[in-house]
């Protein structure tokens, strides 16, 4: 568990965010952003941080490498 995790099973209270962003043409996770609300400015940017670090299958349209737009991770 990680020390979010730790926190926030201490006061039991569990959450879902979702982080969407655009798998780019070299399989790299590119504008990320996050719609829910949250308060903790460090875990937000910890997040965002954490799936810039991804890598992902890029997709491929007539056998070339393109961006998809509108990925997303649940954490």
């Amino acid at each position: 568990k990680t020390a979010y995790d730790m926190r926030l099973s201490l006061v039991g209270s569990e959450m879902c965010i979702r982080d969407s962003f655009t798998v780019n043409s070299k399989g790299y996770a590119v504008d990320p952003f996050i719609r829910d609300q949250i308060e903790n400015d460090k875990l937000r940017d910890e997040l965002i941080n954490t799936i810039k670090n991804f890598r992902f299958a890029p997709r491929f349209l007539a056998g070339k490498a393109v961006d998809s737009p509108g990925q997303y991770y649940e954490f």
